[in-house]
This record gives C-alpha cells, sequence and structure tokens, in this order.
C-alpha cells in the first residue's frame, strides 16, 4: 500500500499515484504514529484542479477527507458492513 502525508502537497500525492499505478492513496499522519487518518483518491485531485486549485500549494489536510473506519482483519464481514 502506497502511503503519503497528511502534510504533502496534491501534486505529491498525484505523483505517487502515478508511479505506483495507484487510483488512492493511505494519508498517514506526519509523525508516523497512530494509523491512516484519510484516504485520498484520483477523484480528490480531479476536484480540486476543477476547482482551480494549484496542486504545487494544496496540502492534503486543506482537503477536509474523513477519517477513515479501521477495523482488525479478524472482524466478520456482516460485523464490518454493519459498521460502515
Amino acid at each position: 500500500t502506497t502511503t503519503v502525508e497528511t502534510d504533502a502537497h496534491l501534486a505529491s500525492a498525484a505523483y505517487l499515484m502515478k508511479r505506483a499505478g495507484d487510483s488512492a492513496l493511505v494519508v498517514t499522519p506526519e509523525d508516523g504514529v497512530g494509523g491512516p487518518v484519510a484516504v485520498i483518491t484520483d477523484a480528490h485531485i480531479s476536484q480540486a484542479v476543477a476547482d482551480g486549485r494549484d496542486l504545487a500549494e494544496t496540502r492534503i489536510n486543506s482537503l477536509g477527507l474523513p477519517r477513515p473506519l479501521c477495523v482488525p482483519p479478524s472482524t466478520p464481514v456482516p460485523e464490518a458492513a454493519g459498521q460502515m
């Protein structure tokens, strides 16, 4: 899984997505402590372009992305679906 820090610019996220061949990245805290804080997708970057944002200046943490729900791998699928 490719990750990017929350303080990174959108241009960096776009570069990492292209390089990894992914359409989404897991966003991690700057200090590396704790789990994922968000997921950024190519749709978020496309929306930023459509809004006229400068990808070299706009940081991921300014997008207000929702925090992902994380469950352990042992969580039964019906329980995980219920939490969603």
